[in-house]
């Protein structure tokens, strides 16, 4: 298999003969969002010039081509973005991962952190509830359904409405789903995939397969005895939003893993910033807007706790460019305009060439960094302090 490896937002070429017409169909279709493709004339002959989009991960195009995207930014950096952006940073169960050196590595050592999390919860016993059964019996349990139980006089079995007891519940059943999932991702190593099939195998035998969205943890309520599934169900958003739909390959069915990292970034920042920025301030996050002729999100607000006026108006933008563009000039001050606020930064990853400060009306205009470059935590210490400073 011909892997072709690329690191975000930047270009390879490849020589035309080496990639199927069959293939670039694909990528083109499926995954457009994620790899640009031309062909270009050189003196060597035509070559397929693939670049990176805001997108890292594993693509796995046919039974003769796979695509691997890095991150631009360190390993150790996406997993501290990771951490926040998923809750994970709270439960500190993630210092082994930080050594790790490639992609595939750092996906194995997180399927693996699940594995042996879910393992230990089998053993220790797996979170039950009590549902409503309601079954033909040769005996009284519950209550009994004395109109169902009269309609069949003949019948000697009595219709009982009770309550049973079980492991088969939405809690446990969406880890055997995103285990599924993770089986039919082809960046686990043999040692992983092993584990992931013992895994699932202990798991299957109390709980049935049903499928599962990310929406579906946000309906999840924790407590003492089932915290720990807090964590496990933080890692399986992890998988599950970063499954893709399938690709068909022969007769095997296998999920792209993909992260979109502007997602991410903006993720990290608004899990930062509500972690930091103090009693004094209140974050929103992901704020709609209804005009008369359309709608829009803002991705964050500062408000004062106490007058709860908004102070700040904030747009993160993980573009691979030196200077704001005038679109995303003209959005923040959209932004800030229905919010009647007098500040509008506009947040990027790394230095820009040319930044922005400048005051459009009674709106002062500015573009700050929380840098992925750096260690994380420092980053953020210089982000709040450039955002304070008027």
């Amino acid at each position: 298999m011909l892997t072709i490896e690329l690191i975000e937002y930047q270009s390879q070429s490849y020589p035309r003969h080496k990639i199927t017409e069959q293939d670039i169909a694909i990528i083109r279709q499926q995954y457009p969002s994620q790899v640009r493709i031309s062909l270009q004339d050189t003196k060597q002959g035509d070559c397929w010039k693939f670049t990176a989009q805001g997108w890292i991960g594993y693509i796995p195009v046919s039974s003769n081509l796979a695509i691997r995207i890095t991150p631009k930014v360190a390993i150790a950096n996406l997993l501290g973005m990771l951490e926040y952006a998923y809750n994970l940073k709270s439960f500190r169960f993630l210092d082994g991962v930080t050594n790790c050196g490639t992609l595939e590595d750092f996906y194995n050592r997180l399927v693996q952190l699940l594995c042996n999390k879910i393992l230990v919860r089998c053993r220790q016993g797996l979170s039950k509830k009590y549902v409503t059964e309601t079954r033909q019996l040769n005996y009284v349990r519950g209550r009994l359904h004395i109109k169902q139980t009269l309609k069949k006089p003949w019948d000697i079995r009595l219709t009982c409405n009770y309550q049973q007891q079980t492991n088969d519940i939405p809690e446990t059943q969406i880890l055997l789903w995103t285990l599924h999932l993770i089986s039919r991702h082809s960046l686990c190593s043999v040692t992983v995939k092993s584990l992931v099939r013992k895994t699932y195998h202990t798991l299957h035998s109390s709980v049935i397969l049903n499928s599962f969205t990310v929406s579906d943890l946000d309906n999840f309520q924790y407590n003492r005895l089932n915290q720990d599934y807090q964590q496990l169900h933080s890692l399986c958003r992890f998988f599950l939003t970063n499954s893709m739909p399938s690709n068909h390959l022969g007769n095997n069915e296998i999920l792209p893993f993909l992260v979109n990292m502007a997602n991410l970034y903006e993720k990290f920042v608004a899990e930062w910033l509500k972690l930091n920025l103090g009693d004094r301030f209140n974050l929103r996050i992901q704020k709609t807007v209804n005009l008369t002729s359309c709608e829009f999100k803002i991705d964050l607000l500062i408000e004062d706790t106490i007058t709860k006026q908004i102070l700040y108006v904030l747009d993160t933008k993980y573009k691979n460019s030196d200077t704001p563009s005038n679109s995303d000039i003209y959005q923040i001050v959209t932004y800030a305009t229905s919010q009647k606020c007098s500040h509008a930064r506009l947040i990027y990853p790394q230095q820009l060439k040319q930044p922005l400060r400048d005051k459009i009306g009674n709106i002062q205009v500015k573009s700050l960094v929380f840098s992925l470059e750096d260690d994380l935590e420092q980053s953020g210490k210089n982000f709040l302090q450039d955002l304070f400073h008027q």
